[in-house]
């Protein structure tokens, strides 16, 4: 399904929070977080169709990272709105925002 990708605020705060902590280690390392971020983005234009985990959001687990994103699917506009990046080894209850 092609179509929209839509970031929440929250998702782009998460996402620049790795970022950052990536950078601090290494510039590579947050370049292959980039592209490992991208990788999965570029899925959902394949196969928009993962698991539901819970309520009605999907995860997508990034390949090189412990992350997943969590996003909503809505088929009738198209679109995919990212909800979250989370770091699947932290707390769910003090990494969701």
């Amino acid at each position: 399904m092609e179509g929209k990708v839509e970031f929440s605020h929250e998702s782009l705060a998460e996402v620049q929070d790795a970022l950052i902590y990536f950078l601090e280690k290494s510039a590579d390392l947050s370049e292959t977080f980039i592209q490992d971020l991208e990788k999965g983005i570029l899925a959902f234009q394949v196969n928009p169709y993962y698991q539901v985990r819970y309520k009605n959001i999907r995860c997508l687990p990034l390949s090189k990272f412990p992350f997943m994103i969590h996003f909503e699917l809505d088929e009738d506009k198209k679109r995919v709105k990212i909800l979250g990046c989370i770091h699947t080894s932290l707390n769910p209850n003090k990494s969701w925002r």
